[in-house]
C-alpha cells in the first residue's frame, strides 16, 4: 500500500534546530535529493517544505506522448519556523486536489491543483510512483516520534486531534505508525 500512494497524509512530532528529512518515500532504490513520491522536509531557513514528483506525458503533433518528470513544480513550502528547538506536530497532506502543511494542528500553507508546465502540451498529469524506501530523519539533526503515514488526506479537525495523543495503529487508512514509545 505504501509504495501507490497518490493522495497522503504524513506526520510526525519534530524537534530540531536543523534543516533534513522528516519523512519521505523515495522513488527507486538510489539516493535522491528530489524524486519522491512524497517528502516531508525542513528548509535551511527552517520552515517545512513539501514535495513529490510528477508524471506527465509531453504530446508532440506526429509523435507518441514521452512521459517527463518534474520533481520541483509543486513543491509547498511553509511560512511558520519549526526548527527553533521546541518540539512541533507537523503534518504534510495532498489530495487528489489540494495540499497543505500543518504545523501544531494549524494550517500553515496550501497548495492547489497540481502544477504542470506551461510552455509544452501535455496530457494525464499525476504522481509519480516507484517502489522505493521510507527514509525518516536523513540529514536532520533532532528528534522525531509518532510518525504517521496515511493513504489519505486527513482534515483539519483530525489532524489537530491527533497530534495531541497516540493512536491505537488500526484507524482507518493509516499504512505506517512509528510510535518510538519502545518499552
Amino acid at each position: 500500500i505504501i509504495d501507490n500512494l497518490t493522495q497522503w497524509t504524513i506526520e510526525a512530532w519534530v524537534k530540531t534546530t536543523s534543516s533534513g528529512t522528516v519523512i519521505s518515500r523515495r522513488n527507486g532504490t538510489d539516493d535522491t535529493v528530489d524524486d519522491f513520491n512524497f517528502l516531508l522536509g525542513i528548509t535551511p531557513e527552517g520552515t517545512l517544505i513539501g514535495r513529490f514528483a510528477l508524471l506527465f506525458f509531453e504530446t508532440f503533433a506526429l509523435a507518441p506522448p514521452v512521459p517527463r518528470l518534474d520533481f520541483v513544480l509543486n513543491d509547498v513550502v511553509g511560512g511558520i519556523t519549526v526548527a527553533d528547538g521546541q518540539w512541533h506536530h507537523v503534518a504534510y497532506m495532498r489530495d487528489s486536489q489540494n495540499g497543505g502543511l500543518y504545523v501544531d494542528g494549524q494550517l500553515d500553507v496550501t497548495q492547489g491543483n497540481l502544477l504542470t508546465p506551461f510552455d509544452v502540451s501535455f496530457i494525464n498529469p499525476g504522481v509519480h510512483i516507484q517502489e522505493g524506501p521510507v527514509d525518516i530523519g536523513s540529514g536532520l539533526d533532532g528528534n522525531i516520534d509518532e510518525v504517521r503515514i496515511w493513504d489519505r488526506a486527513l482534515t483539519t479537525a483530525e489532524l489537530q486531534v491527533n497530534s495531541s495523543q497516540n493512536l491505537t495503529g488500526r484507524e482507518p487508512g493509516l499504512v505506517s505508525y512509528i510510535s518510538f514509545d519502545f518499552q
